[in-house]
């Protein structure tokens, strides 16, 4: 998403198409995912909140869009999509506010909401 988002704005080629497999889109609130999904095994809200201070160690650093995908002032220029989210993932809800995102832009979007097997 990031990479995309930073080629457009340096006006490089850009990839053909996104595969986001269980994405983090970056700041999408308090959401349900996130919620319930505060110490399930593998990666959790607790892990996310550790990963997200050493990722962002200056929130003046850089450009927001690019830590925060889902935050970006445009969609312009955004290649087909296919975004793949698991049930019980703390990411999934962000995954699928950014594809709801995309697709009210007129981005063409493949969602796909795996099911079961924590």
């Amino acid at each position: 998403m990031a990479v995309t988002l930073r080629a457009i704005d340096e006006n490089i080629r850009i990839p053909c198409a996104q595969m986001l497999i269980y994405p983090a889109a970056g700041n999408c609130g308090e959401t349900e995912s996130i919620r319930l999904y505060r110490d399930t095994p593998m990666c959790n809200s607790k892990d996310m909140d550790k990963y997200g201070k050493w990722y962002v160690q200056d929130e003046n650093a850089g450009k927001l869009a690019y830590r925060s995908p889902v935050e970006a002032d445009s969609f312009d220029g955004i290649p087909s999509s296919y975004l793949e989210t698991a049930e019980y993932d703390c990411l999934r809800d962000g995954a699928i506010i950014y594809a709801g995102k995309l697709s009210d832009n007129g981005i063409d979007v493949e969602l796909h909401q795996t099911k079961g097997n924590l």
